[in-house]
C-alpha cells in the first residue's frame, strides 16, 4: 500500500512545476506520518548545502531559530520564556551548539539569527496509511495538520465504506480522504481544507524529512 500511494501522492498536492521528494515514516508534531511530501524552496536549500547548514531535527532549536531574526537581537530572558524554558537552560541546550554551528550570534545576554539557516519547505502534504479504522486514522491526520499544508488520510478501498458515509468528520476536521483501488488507483473522496499549521512545526517536519532521505541515501550507498 504503501508504495502505490508513494508513486501517486502528487495527486493529493497543489499542482506545481516544483518536484517533490516522498519520505517513509516521518516524525510530525504528534506521531509519525507514514509519508510526507515535500516540495523544497530550492533557493534556501541551496542556501543551506553552501553555508554547510544540514538538516537540524531537534524541536526547541527550530522553535528558537524560527523566532530569532537576523536584524534585530532578542534578549535571552524573554526568547527562554517564549519557549518555555529558562535562560541557563536554553544557553545549555540550544544556543550554545547553535552558536558552534555559526547559526546563532551570542552578544552579552542577547541572541540574533546570523542568516545561514533558511527554512527549507515550500509545501508539505503528510499522509496517514490504514487498511481499516478510519476514526485512528483521522485522528492521527488530525495531529499532522499542525506540521503539513495538507493533511490525508488513505485507505483501502475494500474497507473504506464506513469511513466515506461518515465523510462530513474529514470535512469538519478539515483532513483529506481518498481510497486506495483494488486496482491500485488512487481516488480523492474529498479534499483537505486550508491548513492550521505552525510555521516552525512546518519547517521542522521538512528538516526531518530532509534527515530521513539523507539516511535512506546514504544507507544505498553503502551497499
Amino acid at each position: 500500500m504503501t508504495s502505490l500511494v508513494a508513486s501517486q501522492v502528487g495527486r493529493l498536492m497543489p499542482r506545481s512545476e516544483i518536484s517533490h521528494l516522498v519520505v517513509p515514516e516521518v516524525p510530525a508534531a504528534v506521531g509519525i506520518a507514514d509519508l510526507v511530501a515535500v516540495r523544497f524552496d530550492h533557493s534556501a536549500l541551496k542556501h543551506r548545502l553552501a553555508s554547510d547548514v544540514g538538516p537540524l531535527c531537534s524541536p526547541l532549536r527550530i522553535r528558537v531559530l524560527d523566532l530569532l531574526r537576523c536584524d534585530r537581537s532578542m534578549r535571552i530572558g524573554t526568547l527562554a520564556h517564549k519557549v518555555g524554558s529558562t535562560p541557563g537552560a536554553l544557553s545549555r541546550s540550544t544556543l550554545r551548539p547553535l552558536q558552534e554551528l555559526g547559526v546563532v550570534e551570542l552578544t552579552g545576554d542577547a541572541a540574533r539569527a546570523t542568516g545561514r539557516w533558511r527554512p527549507v519547505v515550500a509545501h508539505v502534504t503528510a499522509v496517514e496509511l490504514k487498511l481499516s479504522k478510519w476514526r485512528d486514522a483521522l485522528k492521527q491526520a488530525d495531529n499532522f495538520a499542525l506540521s503539513a499544508d495538507r493533511s490525508w488520510v488513505v485507505l483501502d478501498q475494500a474497507r473504506a465504506r464506513p469511513a466515506v458515509a461518515a465523510v462530513g468528520y474529514f470535512r469538519q476536521f478539515g483532513v483529506g480522504l481518498a481510497v486506495l483501488g483494488t486496482d491500485g488507483s488512487l481516488r480523492v473522496v474529498t479534499p483537505p481544507a486550508a491548513g492550521r499549521r505552525h510555521r516552525w512545526l512546518r519547517a521542522l517536519i521538512a528538516e526531518r524529512a530532509w534527515a530521513v532521505a539523507e539516511t535512506e541515501a546514504a544507507a544505498i550507498d553503502a551497499q
